[in-house]
């Protein structure tokens, strides 16, 4: 995936899996942040696909693993409304909703 990045540093789907596959290792949650915070920017300026929606929610699951509250609650705040989007890549909204993801932000700020 290294070879991947290095060859085509701008190519969304190959950020994206990457970004999940850090996420998914637990011990990559910066890398996470570095791909989807890539691929939002790349996408906010071009490419208009569902990619962009999904990284900004894993991005924002991957904030709150590294106690970040802050800035998951942003990436929840520039989703789009409606967590029925039907997209070929709703990774995350099948998952959670953006008022789920609201809550697990809120349960973790709380001190145990």
């Amino acid at each position: 995936m290294i070879k991947a990045v290095e060859r085509k540093p701008k190519e969304v789907k190959v950020l994206f899996f990457r970004g999940l596959w850090s996420l998914e290792l637990g011990a990559y949650y910066t890398t996470a942040v570095e791909d989807f915070t890539t691929i939002i920017e790349l996408e906010d300026a071009s490419d208009p696909s569902s990619f962009c929606e999904n990284a900004r929610l894993l991005r924002a699951l991957a904030h709150l693993s590294l106690g970040q509250f802050d800035l998951a609650e942003r990436d929840l705040d520039h989703l789009e409304s409606d967590d029925e989007a039907d997209d070929e890549f709703g990774v995350g909204r099948k998952c959670w909703t953006t008022e789920e993801m609201r809550e697990l932000v809120a349960q973790r700020r709380r001190p145990s």
